[in-house]
């Protein structure tokens, strides 16, 4: 447990910040990672408050190919937004 800007998060002083499994409200974004799932995780804990997941996804690209990548959930897709803009660890889909 970490303490940000002088204050405690709610969540994490329960243990209920990070879930398994993600709601079916959650907002979603598949992505691709180039760290594994804990530092991902870390950086959530760090920089943002709500309660989020992080799980592997496979994706079908074409008939016979398929991908791993990253699904993550957040409860507050205000959250999703600034991981998709400040997270470090994205791939740059841009080569």
């Amino acid at each position: 447990m970490r303490i940000k800007k002088g204050t405690l998060n709610p969540l994490n002083v329960l243990g209920i910040r990070y879930l398994e499994r993600a709601p079916k409200y959650f907002f979603k974004i598949s992505v691709n990672l180039n760290c594994d799932d804990r530092t991902v995780k870390r950086w959530i804990y760090n920089n943002l408050n709500g309660r989020f997941n992080v799980s592997k996804d496979l994706i079908v690209v074409d008939n016979n190919h398929m991908i791993e990548t990253s699904k993550i959930g957040f409860e507050d897709q205000r959250e999703a937004t600034l991981f998709m803009l400040k997270c470090p660890y994205l791939e740059d889909r841009r080569k």
